[in-house]
This record gives C-alpha cells, sequence and structure tokens, in this order.
C-alpha cells in the first residue's frame, strides 16, 4: 500500500542522536498520511489509453523534439521521456520531459495571464487594491496560467507560474497586460504559434511542445483541494 507522507521528519539512527542505523521518520501533530492506490491510478489510467483508442485519438503520437514549438533546457535534457500518461501515475514528487499539443489556455484572455502581488510581503492583491497601496509597497506582477496538455495516451492541466511564467514567456516581461497594448500583442503572437485556432483544429494544425514537467501534491492551507495531485512546467522556453 502507497501512502503520501507530508510534514515528517526524515534521520537516520534512534531517537537519542546514534550514529547510522535505519533511516526513520519523526511523526508529528502537523503530519498528515493520505493513501495512494498506485494499483487504481494505473488502472484508471490504463481505462483513459483504452477510451482514446476508441475515439481514434492514440495514433496521434509527437514528433521529434527538434520540430517543436518550444524547448528545454540543455540540463534537463537528461529527464526521461515519458508520456502524460506517466505523469498521471508515477507517485509525486516526480520530473520528466514530455511532447505533448496544448487544447487550451486559462485563463482564456491573454489580458488576465499575470497577477499582481505586493513585491515585499508576497500578499496577492485584488484590482481594487491596487489604488488604496502604501506609497512605499511596491507592486509586481507574476505570470499565472494554465495550460491543458494532450498526447496520445491522456490530457493534464499544467501550471505555469511566476519564475517558470517568466522563462517560458521569454522576451515578454510580466505586467498588467490589460494596461499595455504592446505585452498583450506580444503575449498574443505568442499564444498563435502555440495554439493557432484555440488549439481545437485538430493534431495536423497544433505544433507539438516539448516540455519539463513536475508533479507534485497541492498542500496549500485553506485551499479546499488540498492534497490535490498538480503538474507545474518549467525549465521550457516557447521559441
Amino acid at each position: 500500500q502507497w501512502v503520501r507522507l507530508r510534514n515528517v521528519g526524515v534521520f537516520r539512527g534512534g531517537l537519542e542522536g546514534q550514529a547510522g542505523g535505519q533511516w526513520q521518520v519523526l511523526v508529528t501533530p502537523k503530519s498528515r498520511l493520505t493513501a495512494f492506490d498506485a494499483v487504481d491510478e494505473e488502472a484508471r489510467a490504463n481505462q483513459m489509453v483504452e477510451e482514446r483508442a476508441a475515439q481514434g485519438k492514440t495514433s496521434r503520437w509527437a514528433p521529434s523534439e527538434e520540430e517543436c514549438a518550444t524547448r528545454v533546457e540543455a540540463s534537463r535534457l537528461r529527464c526521461p521521456l515519458r508520456p502524460l500518461r506517466a505523469a498521471l501515475t508515477t507517485p509525486p514528487p516526480a520530473r520528466m520531459r514530455c511532447l505533448a499539443q496544448a487544447r487550451a489556455a486559462y485563463p482564456s484572455q491573454v489580458q488576465r495571464f499575470c497577477l499582481p502581488r505586493e513585491r515585499h510581503s508576497g500578499r496577492w492583491l485584488a484590482p481594487g487594491d491596487l489604488q488604496s497601496l502604501d506609497p512605499g509597497e511596491e507592486v509586481e506582477w507574476v505570470y499565472a496560467v494554465e495550460l491543458r496538455l494532450e498526447d496520445a495516451t491522456a490530457q493534464l492541466l499544467v501550471r505555469i507560474f511566476d519564475e517558470d511564467g517568466a522563462r517560458f514567456f521569454h522576451g515578454v516581461q510580466a505586467r498588467d497586460v490589460a494596461a499595455c497594448s504592446a505585452t498583450e500583442e506580444a503575449l498574443k503572437a505568442k499564444m498563435a504559434k502555440l495554439m493557432p485556432g484555440d488549439g481545437e483544429q485538430g493534431p495536423a494544425t497544433t505544433p507539438w511542445i516539448h516540455c519539463c514537467l513536475e508533479s507534485y501534491v497541492d498542500t496549500s492551507a485553506g485551499n479546499e483541494q488540498a492534497g490535490t495531485l498538480r503538474f507545474r512546467m518549467f525549465d521550457t522556453v516557447l521559441l
């Protein structure tokens, strides 16, 4: 039985600090343990592949990496190249490279691709907060986008956030996009290259992307979906 452990301590030796010995796990009142049934996850993934095969979708295998609309950092080329199905079935955290097509972006309007936050505290700001900030408070804008990726084996949502977004949209600085027409046009041009026709015109017209993905479990405090398996894209550049 696989389980996920969160907020635990790991050390080697006895509780009195003896050197050597077996690895030990220290559980505290803040620790969390949840079941992870690898067999069930594999069964669900197999069912997804069978359904996609019945719909004629499993013939859409990716081209070579050189033909993709993105590139990954050279240091990440040692990561294994896996299908999206593997991202869903490998216990997190896990890193891998994938070849997939972007089918949708959330939010759908590039004017909403960036969010403001207070630079020093990291506090997220609503649009109305920008008018009431103290003079000494600095605002920074960060990318906060999700892409729905698809290959022959599965679909999944991938987050492109903050520095990962700055790297992905290389050359386009995060800012209040609605207030900067040049940034808006630059992002529209990049998204048109990534998803011609919003990515819904089919495999023949939608470019493939070569990307690095990392799976993780969302442990955000106060999040109703805490414990959800999520994915982030990193060290990937849209050409």
